[in-house]
């Protein structure tokens, strides 16, 4: 206890950096913490992170819409290159809030003058990257009969070393589209069916209702786990553009139409039987409309929904879905709607470390969301039901302390209800960070778990540390915590029973020329009932 004491002191002794990449990605993806995340999701805005979209350049569908890709070059051809944040939320399609959670993700170099329009000279450019992974846990300590630690010494001392996957693509762009072979990702529309890699909720915060689809894209994976292999190409011209792939695990195409208020797309897939969508998204009169229908023989699915203003600084949404067993291939269908608010006042605070564009936010942050799910078994429990209210409210005290607080309630007619509480204390001047964690639980008993976590991100070194400590009453009472691990080794795990872990995770990237090379490394130890267990990572990556 004094030694978490200790740590503590040390962590609330120093500034924290309150808004990481990992934070905008998360509100890019509407998602209210990285536990609800996929991994796909996380290596592609960890990638991006690393290796920024410019907005002047040519990969913009690698992080904007469809829509916002158009718009962009459309201004380009009118004004000339977009020189920074402020410009680029004034580009239709995007907003002060969108750009400011774009900013760990984007750049603004130009080879233009101010004002000089950008013609189209697009050229032929190819492209490939190959990646492998080693993944190796080393000094894993187990004892007998439960017992940890006896005399000082372990009963037993093994090493286990394991290879992971890897990927790897190719790609050539040319005049208006491109072709790819490899591994990529496919995300359209509503994900009813193209949407690649694990999924995650929808119904955390408002701005998650409706999918941010990427389009084809490469797959930024190291383990290369749900993502297409085979070959895939796009082409546009004007506002209609089109897609076609094909991979061991099928075949298919798309085609797709923008405007200036929306875009609406037609999608056919075959991976042993046809299966058809259409999708749209539509902006009318200051409210955004989205949804997809889909079909296959015998099996078919809708989600739908729409976001309203209700005022500048509060706004409500709708989400209905329809998804039977059929179509997800689960013993049981889903039949929800979800209504949410979100809020945002009191003015806007500074945010210390920061300039510009995006170096203040507002004090206070509401989002809630009530979810109700039915969940039929049929033949089996064609009543099962849930209801989800979910609070997330976040406050700015000053320049340096935010302070973020959760609450989940889940009322459910097939097991015990459900409630979590969770308090993040964040103190930041943009150099330093440091994070207190408080999250509790109830489920058939109690459960505590809080971290303490600090770190230093000077450029291109950065080092994290983390002593967590937990204790539930039973399984049911788990709780899930987002780990920082080395590139492409995302990991939540669920923390039952009792026990306590100490982390260190070190990263350097060094540019030389046309070389780039990044080093990863990550030692941890963990203490449980079941043993102690220690793990050491490491990733050389080097890029041409």
């Amino acid at each position: 206890m004094r030694r978490l004491t200790l740590i503590f002191a040390l962590l609330f002794s120093v500034a924290a950096q309150a808004q990481s990449w990992l934070g905008a990605a998360m509100a890019l993806s509407g998602c209210s913490s990285a536990e609800e995340m996929d991994q796909a999701t996380i290596d592609h805005y960890e990638y991006l992170h690393l290796h920024r979209v410019r907005i002047n350049g040519s990969r913009l569908s690698a992080l904007l819409t469809p829509y916002q890709v158009a718009t962009v070059q459309d201004y380009r051809h009118r004004c000339g290159d977009i020189l920074s944040s402020a410009e680029l939320a004034l580009v239709d399609g995007f907003s002060e809030e969108k750009v400011r959670a774009m900013e760990p993700f984007i750049s603004f170099e130009s080879s233009r003058r101010p004002g000089e329009a950008v013609q189209d000279t697009t050229r032929l450019r190819l492209k490939a990257i190959a990646r492998a992974e080693l993944k190796c846990i080393a000094g894993k300590l187990l004892a007998d009969g439960g017992e940890l630690l006896q005399a000082g010494y372990t009963r037993r001392y093994y090493f286990d070393g394991r290879s992971g996957g890897g990927t790897f693509f190719a790609s050539c762009s040319y005049p208006g589209g491109r072709f790819l072979a490899g591994d990529f990702n496919l995300r359209y529309g509503e994900g009813l069916l193209f949407w690649s890699g694990l999924s995650m909720d929808q119904t955390s915060t408002i701005d998650g209702f409706s999918r941010r689809g990427g389009g084809l894209s490469p797959s930024w994976s190291w383990s290369g786990d749900g993502t297409y292999r085979g070959f895939a190409a796009e082409y546009s011209r004007g506002l209609w553009s089109g897609m076609a792939f094909a991979s061991g695990s099928g075949f298919g195409g798309r085609v797709s139409r923008l405007s200036r208020s929306g875009s609406y797309g037609l999608n056919v897939k075959w991976d042993g039987g046809v299966a058809a969508s259409a999708d749209i998204k539509q902006h009318l009169r200051g409210a955004d409309f989205f949804g997809e229908a889909a079909i296959r023989p015998g099996a078919w699915a809708a989600v739908g929904g729409t976001r309203v203003p209700l005022s500048e600084s509060l706004s409500a949404a709708l989400r209905l879905a329809a998804l039977p067993s059929a179509w997800t291939g689960r013993k049981y269908g889903e039949y929800s709607a979800a209504i949410g608010l979100k809020y945002g006042g009191g003015g806007y605070v500074p945010i210390a470390g920061k300039t510009g564009f995006g170096s203040s936010e507002k004090r206070h942050g509401l989002d809630a969301v009530a979810q109700l799910r039915f969940l039929p078994i049929p033949q089996q429990d064609p009543r099962r039901k849930e209801l989800k209210l979910t609070a997330n409210w976040g406050y700015r005290a000053d320049s340096l302390l935010r302070l973020d607080t959760r609450a989940i309630v889940r009322l459910r007619s097939y097991e015990p209800a459900r409630a979590e509480l969770r308090e993040d204390i964040l103190l930041s001047d943009g150099l330093v960070s440091a994070k207190l964690r408080l999250h509790g639980s109830w489920c058939d008993g109690p459960g505590l778990l809080t971290y303490g976590e600090l770190g230093y991100t000077p450029g291109p070194f950065q080092i994290w540390f983390r002593s967590t400590v937990y204790s539930t009453s039973s399984w049911a009472s788990r709780i899930y915590v987002y780990e920082r691990d080395i590139p492409g080794s995302f990991s939540v795990p669920a923390c039952y029973s009792s026990g306590r872990s100490l982390s260190l995770l070190a990263s350097y990237t060094r540019a030389f020329r046309s070389l780039r090379l990044k080093s990863a490394l990550r030692l941890s130890l963990a203490q449980k009932k079941s043993g102690t267990s220690a793990g050491l990572k490491f990733q050389l990556t080097i890029e041409l």
